[in-house]
């Protein structure tokens, strides 16, 4: 019943791209960290900082309680699709360096973290109370489906060539989220 309202489609489409390009970015910075540093202790240490701002996640409920949800959705993935263009950049130039993609994985993770409680709460707001729980268990269903997506679509076998092209192709879903989010 949910999928009747014409703003929860596409909030669930470019919340699934979002939650996507997510699950990407994990993916490949563990990847990318291994192959800078072949080392199991720093794809752990960088999947650490970057899931670390979700203590921020309360703070992101109060934003989401007194400010605009589009709007902290829209900046949020904003700055998450300019950190994956700029993690495009470095990658695909051979400008790659550790520290870049710490610093990345920490101001992506903070974005994400602030942004979640607004994605979560806008569902009531476009499904109406008689719809929230099939509105929840749609966004449920597409958030926890959601990592599957890019490993069937992208073959990861040339970590050369592919991965600036696996993080371009993040930069492209969110620049697709923002256009759907308004």
């Amino acid at each position: 019943r949910a999928f009747s309202h014409r703003g929860f489609q596409l909030f669930w489409v470019a919340s699934f791209l979002s939650m996507s390009s997510f699950f990407m970015i994990i993916m490949l910075r563990a990847w990318v960290i291994l192959n800078l540093t072949d080392s199991v202790f720093m794809v752990t240490a960088v999947q650490a900082i970057a899931i670390s701002p979700m203590l921020l996640a309360p703070i992101g409920g109060v934003l989401a309680d007194r400010m605009n949800k589009k709007q902290i959705l829209l900046f949020a993935d904003g700055s998450s699709m300019i950190f994956a263009g700029l993690l495009t950049i470095l990658v695909a130039t051979t400008n790659l360096a550790v520290w870049h993609v710490f610093l990345l994985a920490l101001l992506s993770g903070i974005s994400f973290a602030i942004a979640l409680p607004s994605r979560i709460a806008l569902v009531g707001e476009l499904v109406g109370e008689t719809d929230l729980p099939s509105g929840a268990s749609l966004y449920i269903m597409g958030a926890s489906s959601a990592g599957n997506k890019w490993l069937e679509l992208n073959d990861l076998r040339d970590e050369n060539y592919k991965t600036g092209g696996l993080y371009g192709n993040d930069t492209v879903s969110y620049t697709h989220l923002r256009a759907h989010e308004t």
